[in-house]
C-alpha cells in the first residue's frame, strides 16, 4: 500500500513540476493600489489591437499571473487602464513593483534576455527612424530588433533595398519568432504599394451613407489620408491640411480621408470638432480591408495619388504638401 501512494505521489509530483516548467510568472506589488483590477494586454497582430488575456482583482497591490512558455513577445500590464507597463516575456519569471505616487518608481526585472536589451531604451526609441535603425541593424540576433522593425516598416518610407538588408540580417534564432512571420506579410504588401504603383481601388461610406470610391476622384491628384480620433499626431497636422486644402484647386487636387476608427460617434464628433471640409470615409471596423490592402497598421498614414492613379509619395509631409499643392 506504500508503494502504491508512493508512486500515485510522485506521479502528482512529477506531472506538477512538468506543469511548472511550461509556464511562468509575472507578479509584483504596487503600492497605494487597493481594490483595483490589473489587466494583462498582448497586441494582436491580425487586427493590431490590443487584446485582454487575463486580469486579476487585487486588494492590496499584490498580483500574480502565470502565462504559459513561448518565444519572446511584448505583452503590456495595465493597471486601472490607464498605467500601463510593457515588459518583453518569453521562458523567464518578471517581477514588477513600483509606487502608483511616483510612476518613475516602477521598476520590471526579469532573466529574460529580450526584455534586458528592451529595457536598455526608451519606448520612443523604437518608434524613432534613427535609434530603431541602429538597434535593427546593429542587433540581428534579437526578437527585439524584429519587433521594431515590425512598426518602422508601417511607420516609416524605408526603401527596399533597406528593408531587404534588414530582414536578411536577422539570425535563424529571430525568424523563429511570430513578428518574423507578420514583418514578411507586411513586407509583401508595402512592397506591392510603393511609389510607382498602381493604388487599389476601394469603396466605404461618409459620415451621411454616401457611397464614395478612389476612382470617383480620377483626373485629380488625390491625397489618401489615413487617420483615426484616437490619433494626436493625425489630429495635430488637421490646421495645416485645413490651410492648404482651402488655399487649394479643387479641380485638381482633392483630399480623402480614412479612417480606421471602431466607434462611429467618435469618428463623427471627430470630424465636427476638426472641421474637417473633406470627404472622410469609414467602415468604422478598424484596420479593415482597405488599410489592409495599402498596407497600413499605424497612423497616420498617407499616399500621394497622381490623375492616372499611380502612388507618386508616401507619407509626404506638410510643408512637402503645401509646395506641392502650391505648384498645381
Amino acid at each position: 500500500m506504500k508503494q502504491i501512494l508512493l508512486i500515485i505521489f510522485l506521479s502528482f509530483c512529477f506531472n506538477s513540476c512538468e506543469n511548472n516548467n511550461n509556464t511562468v510568472k509575472v507578479f509584483g506589488n504596487i503600492k497605494g493600489l487597493k481594490k483595483s483590477t490589473l489587466k494583462l494586454l498582448k497586441l494582436d497582430l491580425e487586427s493590431n489591437e490590443p487584446i485582454v488575456i487575463d486580469s486579476f482583482f487585487s486588494m492590496s497591490g499584490n498580483f500574480n499571473f502565470t502565462l504559459n512558455k513561448a518565444p519572446s513577445y511584448l505583452y503590456t500590464l495595465a493597471i486601472n487602464d490607464t498605467l500601463k507597463i510593457p515588459f518583453f516575456s518569453d521562458t523567464s519569471d518578471t517581477e514588477i513593483k513600483g509606487d502608483l505616487s511616483s510612476l518613475s518608481s516602477f521598476e520590471v526585472e526579469s532573466f529574460s534576455e529580450e526584455d534586458v536589451f528592451f529595457r536598455k531604451y526608451s519606448q520612443d526609441d523604437f518608434f524613432e527612424k534613427k535609434t530603431g535603425m541602429e538597434i535593427m541593424l546593429n542587433n540581428p540576433n534579437k526578437i527585439v530588433s524584429v519587433f521594431t522593425a515590425y512598426y518602422q516598416f508601417q511607420i516609416f518610407d524605408i526603401p527596399k533595398d533597406t528593408m531587404d538588408i534588414i530582414i536578411n540580417r536577422f539570425s535563424n534564432y529571430s525568424k523563429q519568432s511570430i513578428y518574423f512571420d507578420y514583418l514578411n506579410k507586411l513586407y509583401d504588401k508595402i512592397t506591392n504599394i510603393k511609389k510607382g504603383s498602381i493604388a487599389p481601388n476601394f469603396s466605404s461610406k461618409t459620415k451621411d451613407g454616401e457611397l464614395i470610391s478612389l476612382n470617383d476622384f480620377k483626373r485629380k491628384y488625390v491625397l489618401l489620408d489615413f487617420w483615426a480620433s484616437w490619433c494626436a499626431p493625425c489630429i495635430q497636422k488637421f490646421p495645416s491640411m485645413l490651410e492648404i486644402y482651402r488655399n487649394a484647386n479643387k479641380d485638381n487636387f482633392e483630399i480623402l480621408g480614412v479612417s480606421v476608427d471602431v466607434n462611429r460617434k467618435s469618428w463623427e464628433n471627430s470630424i465636427s470638432k476638426n472641421n474637417l471640409t473633406w470627404i472622410n470615409i469609414s467602415n468604422v471596423k478598424g484596420w479593415d480591408e482597405i488599410s489592409d490592402r495599402y498596407g497600413v497598421k499605424a497612423v497616420p498614414q498617407n499616399f500621394l495619388i497622381n490623375p492616372d492613379g499611380i502612388i507618386i509619395k508616401k507619407n509626404i509631409d506638410i510643408k512637402e504638401l503645401k509646395l506641392f499643392v502650391n505648384s498645381l
